[in-house]
């Protein structure tokens, strides 16, 4: 059975449009709002209250786009919805409604509508239930000035957003060919390398000025951080992959740059992002005797140092924690080297595995002594 749910009721404040699908999962903060606000807006709330930031749960595409664009927006996973969205403008630190939205999808409806809020007396959704994927297919109103805005649901039991940034007609990322040339001048890199993969830890940091992003992605684990579009211009890229790195579009506002879009690179074999540790070598026969716990090794012209969790807890929880690839079954974490005048036999040789992150352990050929290591160069507050 189809209804019509009135948007005056919005208007009214009263958020009474029929539920469907099964509840979600509580989402995390919405990202910093964009400092350029709408001036007049209509709403100085946003549709719902309840409504949060899902960019796992619900995409868009493009995430940077004209107005009167037409975009997808797509649920990995699936999602039980509505055909009803708003298009919600960031202001401050909340956002404020500016128009509702019709999707076509799934079979219903032939061409997507919306209208400001400013005229939406008389203006409803069929409460119609849709699952899947999608894509669900909106248009972008004409009359959206640029800025940072949400597309979020509008009668899904718990309504979910995500962010999309929206340019001036004619400003949006030139499309790019898959078959373009990467850094040679031949054209812009293709879309699918340029961009990587979306992941919400990014999306978060949309709408951030480019150092705060950058601290943002470093917390993370991963990095660099490359500018790969500016003010919808591709920019002239190297043709290397470089699992972890971030590429993001940016633009200027305010005299700063703000990140509008972002992808991280992954290995296209494993999908192994830069903070996903991997054995890139191990070596036999290694002579090292790690008595005292600060003496350092060189091997293959690299020096390395020794830490320990009382002197450097932070690197040594670098080292040791995380996603690590575990070494061979005969290299296994045996705590603090013992303080030893001499060697015993197998004490001072072993071996030495290192990590793609420039981390390393060392275990003697007796099992006895062992050592996590690191390049960055410590200080010790004890002489041995």
């Amino acid at each position: 059975m189809r209804r019509r749910a009135l948007a005056a009721v919005f208007l009214a404040g009263v958020l009474a449009l029929a539920a469907c699908g099964d509840p979600e999962p509580e989402g995390g903060a919405a990202p910093p709002p964009s400092p350029d606000t709408s001036e007049g807006s209509p709403s100085a709330d946003p549709f719902d209250p309840d409504a949060t930031m899902q960019p796992d749960l619900m995409r868009v595409e493009p995430s940077v786009a004209e107005a009167g664009q037409e975009v997808l927006v797509t649920y990995p996973g699936g999602r039980d919805r509505g055909v009803a969205y708003v298009l919600e403008r960031a202001s401050g630190a909340s956002w404020d409604t500016t128009h509702l939205m019709t999707a076509v999808t799934n079979g219903f409806g032939t061409e997507p509508s919306f209208v400001s809020t400013d005229d939406a007396a008389g203006y409803g959704w069929e409460d119609i239930g849709v699952g899947g994927e999608g894509p669900d297919r909106l248009v972008v109103p004409d009359v959206a000035p640029p800025g940072t805005y949400r597309i979020c649901t509008a009668n899904s039991r718990e309504n979910i957003c995500t962010v999309i940034e929206i340019v001036a007609i004619g400003d949006a990322p030139i499309p790019v060919e898959p078959d373009g040339g990467i850094g040679d001048g031949a054209g812009p890199p293709p879309a699918e390398w340029l961009y990587g993969e979306p992941r919400a830890e990014l999306d978060a940091l949309l709408g951030r000025a480019v150092d705060e992003f950058e601290a943002g992605v470093a917390d993370l684990g991963w990095g660099p951080v490359r500018i790969a579009v500016v003010d919808g211009e591709p920019q002239d890229l190297t043709d290397d992959l470089v699992p972890g790195r971030v590429n993001v579009a940016v633009e200027q506002r305010d005299g700063a740059e703000v990140v509008v879009d972002a992808r991280i690179e992954a290995d296209p074999d494993t999908g192994a992002l830069g903070n996903e540790a991997t054995v890139v070598s191990v070596h036999d026969g290694v002579e090292f005797y790690p008595a005292c716990g600060n003496e350092s090794l060189t091997h293959g012209g690299v020096d390395w140092y020794q830490v320990q969790r009382n002197e450097h807890p932070e690197t040594y929880d670098r080292a040791v924690g995380g996603a690590r690839e575990q070494a061979p079954e005969s290299v296994m974490v045996r705590g603090f080297a013992p303080r030893v005048a001499e060697p015993g036999p197998g004490d001072d040789v072993g071996t030495l595995v290192i990590w793609s992150d420039e981390v390393a352990y060392f275990v003697s050929d007796s099992g006895d002594l062992s050592a996590w290591l690191v390049t960055d160069e410590l200080e010790y507050g004890w002489e041995c």
